[in-house]
């Protein structure tokens, strides 16, 4: 299964962002065995809910609160009062 220029139009992704991705995108989706329609459908839905609707290439990390931070990465931050300044 092919995932094309057309194909993310088709999904919502503006024609400017599919020009980009489109001709690319088919490339790791055997890789990576995501060759059948529902896994597609997965992979399309979460690419483009990570990205933006494939308009953002990086994670912001900004997070405003020591909380947030610690609710994102409970494991590596186990501890608020640790981290908070005096």
């Amino acid at each position: 299964m092919q995932i094309g220029v057309a194909e993310l139009i088709a999904c919502g992704v503006q024609p400017t962002q599919a020009r980009i991705y489109g001709p690319i995108m088919g490339d790791g989706l055997a890789v990576f065995e995501i060759t059948t329609k529902p896994r597609v459908a997965a992979f399309l839905a979460q690419v483009a809910v990570e990205s933006a609707n494939f308009t953002r290439t990086e994670e912001s990390l900004f997070y405003k609160t020591p909380e947030r931070i610690h609710a994102m990465w409970p494991q590596r931050v186990p501890s608020l009062l640790r981290h908070r300044n005096p």
